[in-house]
């Protein structure tokens, strides 16, 4: 199995985390994959073989057609069958409605196909990188679609949000956002849902139990306790319960 990340042109890296393949030439059996929620948002394109994603409820993802994955607030099982080829673009928050005026209230957890016409991306968009070039050349084709795409809609104030709520590794208050951007704490919470369909302080939790991942994952030395503490929690027992929810396993399991 194969999972590479590739960055997207300049311009674009406000709207757009990274592009991304999976390909599973030399698997020999099919394989579950688990994919721990982010902030982020992904469509993705199956460029090979039907494969079924596991969040509560089966979905199939057939072959040839664009997905939209939305945000996730749970881990799900993916089941990769040999010659699975999957790219996709990892949209960051409200990148996907600056871009695509696409909003996604209602798509929490929901995986939906996107009508051809609507969301023309194919194989073509996602070319391999070859020896020699910059990271992001093998998309160009991709890139120049999605410059096309963009609708103008002004997220300034809420890009500048979001990269509060990451410096701040979603510790803090709703009300004391609000207060540094002079807006109230409702509409703060209509413009999350509306266009990430999630809350506000759902993106917060999130943020905080990534960072949280992260130590427990490259400080095995340090205890869970400890790790708890300086990613917020108020003890051992409360980040447990938060791995439980978005990886589904306790912090002691990760390898």
């Amino acid at each position: 199995m194969k999972y590479q990340e590739y960055c997207p042109a300049s311009d674009l890296l406000p709207f757009v985390d990274c592009y991304w393949t999976l390909r599973t030439e030399n698997l020999p059996v099919a394989s579950s994959r688990r994919v721990i929620p982010d902030i982020c948002t992904d469509v993705i394109v199956n460029l090979g073989e039907e494969i079924q994603i596991w969040n509560g409820e089966t979905h199939r993802l057939k072959s040839e057609k664009p997905y939209l994955i939305g945000t996730m607030t749970t881990f799900q099982h993916m089941l990769l069958q040999p010659g699975t080829n999957l790219a996709g673009i990892r949209f960051k928050p409200f990148g996907l409605s600056t871009l695509l005026g696409i909003r996604q209230q209602g798509m929490a957890n929901k995986i939906e196909e996107f009508d051809r016409n609507e969301f023309p991306l194919d194989c073509g968009h996602f070319q391999p990188i070859g020896a020699g070039q910059e990271r992001h050349d093998g998309f160009a084709k991709l890139n120049s679609w999605l410059r096309r795409q963009i609708n103008g809609e002004d997220n300034a104030l809420i890009n500048r949000l979001i990269g509060t709520l990451l410096k701040a590794q979603g510790r803090i208050a709703v009300r004391e956002l609000a207060d540094q951007y002079a807006t109230s704490e409702r509409q703060l919470e209509r413009k999350f849902g509306e266009s990430l369909g999630v809350s506000l302080k759902e993106i917060c939790n999130l943020i905080r139990f990534q960072h949280a991942y992260q130590l427990v994952s490259h400080r095995k030395e340090q205890s869970l306790l400890d790790i708890a503490f300086e990613a917020g929690y108020y003890d051992h027992a409360h980040l447990t319960r938060h791995f439980k929810r978005y990886a589904g396993y306790p912090p002691s399991q990760i390898g």
